[in-house]
């Protein structure tokens, strides 16, 4: 082996300077001329034969000095040996030394070696001439040319001609003015392979300067796929929004071809409904009120769905001026109180005695938005319920209006899709007519004015919409001019005058409400209203003034706690007895609400009998 044999050359070395050293006289031999032998060593795979023949040198060179034949002074003899011994071990020392370095150079250049052949990105590293000095492997992947066919080469033969006539010239502007063009910025540009073909590839570069010799390292990753997979989802989003654009000019045509049969089926039928010469009969007018009835909401449907196809086709006709939205919100209330009156529900229009800000909106739209709100919030209430249109305040650049209802609210599979048209989120098969798609429109019309549309639902609970429009340039938010309390004088009096006695319970269970009905009905002379939310308790105790109130803590939005708070901060209900009826049942949460100024502190399951104690008692210690 290859170790084996210059160890042996050494060896044989050192024993022919040995058998010379010993045949000349002291004063002339020494054992410097094993230094040679030493650097044999360079050629040796492994340290310990180094130092083995180190050993031997400096034991031949002790040896040399007793069987070398007499002569010479001694203290120069002695010096020579001596000196000898140490030029071996100096030798030696160094040997090993420069050894080591070359070995760690050796193994630091193929780390750096290995490294750039198994990165992923391809990695080019070029002087100051352009010439590729390391080319890696992934690059030989992406080029398609071997390291040894580029290497030698000018860099520019791995791009477009567009790019390869300008390359030098940015070099020898860069080393000249230091302006960097792509160094340290990196850019898509496009490279050349072997075969010509031309494409997209990030490339980034940097340099460095070692030995006062600069260097630039480029990086280049093939964004070929990435390229195509872009343009894919481009054509299949345009290929949708064509396929979009179509069914939206279909259903435009198809309403309008609608329409003019069912204008001349409803005229005819209202000219046979109202014609006084030839009365029609019962049974007759009931046929009529019914093709009427149909045919009403037929036009309905045909209308929401001419009005969606023009949203979608960016044909709906949206003009924005500034406007001041107090009196569209009366006039939409006039027309909301008089559904609600019809089907039963209480409308409580909370941005009565308000001046509001100035909005940027279609006057129109406006109101086409807020009644289909306003009047969903009554049909899909429940009997009894009610519906609140107030104005959230806290913030001075949007007018944020909230519309609420204690209706059937949505479950929580279904509120995904309650923008999704034609989707009636589980009644289609119920009695309330709808097409599903006014919410659709809604939302549309809502940010085709720059506004923002939301909501909160509980099933069986109720549902809270609002809508964000923001205040026009200049527009100060003025605050509320009458509180809840004011906008509602006559309500209260006429309540307090007719003698009856209000408990209003704060709950939002279902069924604790009808248990809790069923206990207040057997107080005499005394009713009960009732609120889901912290925030709805607040209102209707502003507005109805009851002589108790029942209230839960574990509510939906603000907590009892928080309800709690704000009815003591308003003068004209902070005397009202409040009763804390909740399943939060430990001492420390008994203490606490006590503390907190509840009158008394009920838990949950209820005692009937405790409850409506509770409830005499707060009543009697007013003198009601």
């Amino acid at each position: 082996m290859r170790e084996h044999k210059y160890f042996a050359l050494a060896c044989v070395l050192a024993a022919i300077i040995f058998m010379v050293d010993i045949r000349l006289p002291l004063g002339v031999a020494a054992g410097v001329p094993y230094v040679a032998v030493i650097m044999l060593g360079w050629w040796f795979v492994r340290e310990r034969q180094i130092i083995a023949v180190t050993v031997l040198a400096g034991l031949l060179t002790v040896a040399g000095y007793f069987l070398s034949p007499e002569g010479g002074i001694f203290w120069i003899v002695m010096a020579n040996r001596g000196l000898a011994l140490l030029a071996i071990a100096v030798s030696t020392v160094l040997l090993i030394s420069a050894k080591r370095a070359s070995e760690a150079m050796a193994i630091s250049e193929q780390r750096h070696t290995q490294t750039l052949d198994n990165a992923v990105n391809g990695i080019i590293t070029i002087d100051e001439r352009g010439i590729v000095q390391t080319f890696n492997r992934a690059a030989e992947v992406i080029f398609g040319y071997g390291a040894r066919e580029v290497i030698g080469e000018n860099v520019k033969m791995l791009m477009p001609d567009t790019y390869a006539v300008s390359h030098d010239g940015f070099i020898a502007n860069y080393i000249e003015t230091n302006d960097a063009k792509i160094i340290g910025i990196g850019r898509q540009v496009e490279g050349r392979r072997k075969s010509g073909d031309v494409f997209p590839m990030d490339l980034g570069v940097s340099q460095s300067i070692a030995g006062g010799i600069r260097w630039f390292i480029g990086t280049v990753v093939d964004i070929s796929e990435r390229k195509a997979a872009e343009q894919a989802i481009v054509a299949a989003k345009e290929e949708a929004e064509a396929a979009n654009s179509a069914k939206s000019e279909f259903l435009s045509s198809m309403s309008h071809e609608l329409r003019t049969p069912l204008n001349a089926i409803l005229g005819f039928a209202q000219l046979l409904n109202t014609d006084a010469e030839n009365p029609l009969t019962d049974k007759q007018i009931d046929a009529t009120d019914c093709i009427l009835q149909s045919g009403d909401h037929l036009l309905q449907l045909i209308n929401d769905v001419l009005d969606l196809a023009q949203i979608e086709a960016g044909k709906a006709s949206i003009d924005l001026e500034v406007q001041d939205s107090a009196p569209i919100l009366r006039n939409c209330a006039v027309i909301v109180q008089s559904l609600a009156d019809q089907k039963g529900i209480l409308f409580y229009d909370r941005t009565m005695g308000r001046t509001l800000p100035l909005i940027n909106v279609d006057e129109t739209r406006f109101l086409q938005v807020l009644l289909n709100l306003l009047s969903n919030a009554v049909k899909y209430n429940r009997d009894g319920g009610a519906v609140t249109l107030s104005v959230e305040e806290g913030r001075d650049d949007v007018l944020r209006l909230v519309v609420s209802d204690t209706g059937i609210g949505i479950a929580e599979e279904k509120q995904k899709n309650i923008f999704t048209p034609f989707s009636r989120l589980g009644l289609e098969n119920s009695d309330i007519t709808g097409t599903g798609i006014g919410l659709t429109i809604t939302r549309d019309l809502v940010e085709g004015m720059g506004g923002n549309i939301g909501f909160e639902s509980t099933h069986r609970i109720g549902t809270t919409f609002w809508l964000e429009f923001p205040i026009s340039e200049g527009a100060a938010v003025a605050h509320s001019a009458l509180n809840a309390a004011d906008a509602a004088p006559d309500l209260v009096a006429a309540e307090k005058a007719s003698g009856g006695r209000t408990v209003l319970c704060v709950e939002d269970n279902p069924s604790s409400l009808k248990l809790l009905e069923a206990v207040i009905e057997r107080i005499p002379g005394t009713t009960m209203i009732s609120a889901h939310t912290g925030e709805l308790g607040v209102d209707l105790a502003a507005i109805h003034r009851p002589d108790v109130i029942l209230l839960d803590i574990n509510l939906p939005g603000i907590n009892g706690l928080e309800v709690l708070s704000r009815l003591k901060k308003s003068p004209m209900i902070r005397n009202i007895p409040v009763i804390a009826l909740t399943a939060r049942a430990s001492a420390r949460d008994i203490r606490e609400g006590l503390d907190l100024g509840f009158t008394r502190y009920l838990t949950k399951p209820i005692n009937v009998v405790e409850v409506t104690d509770a409830i005499r008692s707060a009543i009697s210690e007013q003198g009601l």
